[in-house]
């Protein structure tokens, strides 16, 4: 995944995938609305060195309110991203 100031690509086996997104960093937690195909959804996050911790509601419109997911509750989808050095994947590419 790249991110830039508003937008978020992901490249899945070839598939490029853009999200739009904005974020509040003065809540508690962090929020983030990501919004892909004309649809939102709402989540939290958390930045802490090179590690990103998403948790976002696929089907409701509820906000998630914790870093997990669990049946029944509004925390549909939990992702947790390493960030990686460009310079070292390529490296590993040749």
């Amino acid at each position: 995944m790249i991110f830039d100031e508003t937008t978020m690509t992901m490249d899945l086996r070839g598939r490029k995938n853009d999200s739009t997104y904005q974020i509040d960093p003065t809540n508690d937690p962090k929020t983030i609305d990501m919004t892909n195909n004309g649809r939102t959804s709402l989540g939290i996050y958390d930045l802490q060195g090179g590690t990103l911790r998403l948790c976002l509601s696929e089907g409701s419109d509820q906000r998630p309110t914790a870093f997990d997911s669990q049946p029944n509750s509004a925390n549909d989808v939990l992702i947790i991203m390493k960030r990686v050095d460009p310079d070292a994947q390529s490296k590993d590419d040749k």
